[in-house]
């Protein structure tokens, strides 16, 4: 093992983004029928009630008009359209897996959904991006992608010794 990283990737820090790969409605369903009904992790029956269920929601899901957002998702409405856009695509998640860095991977999205924007609204820009799927953009106390430490708790907290001080007698 590696000082300070993991026996799996062999990298620090990595390890944390491995169960994306195998995120999944299907896989997701199944744990939850092991859970519950204690099915056993290879179970034919389990494999089966998924398949079988999945296939009836979506007949469902047709003759009703339902649109499934796929996982990694969101539907948002913008400019009085609903929109779809991305959290994380699967080539994220696996570039998240491979070692690429998180804000690199979230401008990356970000970018696909100010794309998907300007599809509705050609004068969309990252702003409106950051209402809809990155509002810890929008916080005053960040600059450009990491929280700027002068402008954090400390001034709030100094005027509020300050108030109690003047209340206590």
């Amino acid at each position: 093992m590696i000082k300070g990283g993991d026996a799996v990737t062999g990298t620090k820090g990595r390890s944390f983004y491995l169960p994306l790969r195998e995120k999944s409605l299907v896989n997701a369903q199944m744990s939850l029928l092991r859970k519950r009904f204690d099915f056993g992790r290879e179970s034919w029956l389990a494999e089966r009630l998924v398949a079988d269920f999945n296939a009836q929601m979506e007949i469902f899901e047709s003759k009703a008009g339902v649109q499934r957002v796929q996982p990694g998702r969101i539907k948002a409405s913008y400019r009085g359209q609903e929109v779809i856009l991305p959290l994380l695509t699967p080539e994220g998640a696996a570039d998240l897996v491979a070692g690429k860095r998180y804000p690199e991977v979230s401008r990356r999205m970000q970018q696909l959904a100010l794309s998907t924007l300007q599809a509705v609204d050609p004068r969309a820009n990252m702003q409106d991006v950051y209402r809809l799927v990155a509002q810890r953009q929008l916080l005053p106390c960040m600059v450009g992608r990491a929280p700027d430490r002068t402008q954090t708790f400390d001034e709030p907290r100094r005027t509020l010794r300050r108030v109690r001080s003047t209340l206590i007698c």
